[in-house]
């Protein structure tokens, strides 16, 4: 893998694990998987002996999974994505370690981009000739005033944060984090039913 274990402390392995400890049936359906490239695959009976493996990708999920299972975790019902390919050519494993762990980063910003509240949020504000893009890359429909715009999401949440709920600090420091706090966003987002009242 291009990085060693970065620890169980970063928020991505602290989800893995509350996933194990809590919804292990899920960990499949959140998860990206594991990218493995090897010499050879031999069979042996029922099971596979990869020859000079290596994890290119998926690495944190790996590392985090050995580790639930050293502390005695009940990995009975984890399942998760793993592709294996067979590569002798040294040169080309290299390209496919530099291919995986460099697409396009996914934003929290963008986890949200799908979201009912937040499309309804961008609807109504329309209405008001005010936008928010939810979606990275997508313009307001029609020419809108400069100061009747946000940047995006995040900085609609922060500012709610900040002036609304009179949280400057609090909408500063946590930023991007507070896209995926639901206690938070979901006291600021509204549903339908609000809209129409």
């Amino acid at each position: 893998n291009v990085r060693g274990f970065l620890g169980g402390g970063t928020s991505v392995s602290k989800n893995m694990k509350a996933t194990i400890g809590i919804e292990p049936e899920r960990f499949i359906d959140y998860n990206n998987g594991i990218s493995i490239v090897c010499s050879e695959i031999k069979e042996k009976g029922k099971n596979a002996i990869l020859e000079n493996a290596v994890i290119i990708n998926g690495g944190q999920t790996a590392s985090t999974i050995w580790e639930a299972w050293q502390n005695k975790a009940d990995l009975s019902k984890l399942f998760d994505k793993c592709t294996i390919k067979v590569e002798q050519n040294g040169t080309y494993l290299q390209r496919i370690s530099i291919n995986k762990n460099t697409q396009q980063p996914v934003k929290a910003v963008d986890m949200r981009s799908t979201d009912e509240k937040a499309i309804l949020l961008q609807s109504h504000l329309l209405d008001e000739e005010c936008y928010v893009p939810i979606k990275r890359g997508r313009p307001a429909p029609y020419k809108i005033a400069k100061d009747r715009k946000w940047r995006n999401l995040q900085e609609y949440v922060q500012n709610m944060i900040a002036f609304t709920f009179g949280q400057p600090v609090v909408a500063r420091e946590k930023g991007s984090e507070l896209l995926m706090m639901d206690s938070i966003y979901n006291s600021i987002m509204f549903d339908e039913e609000a809209y129409t009242h």
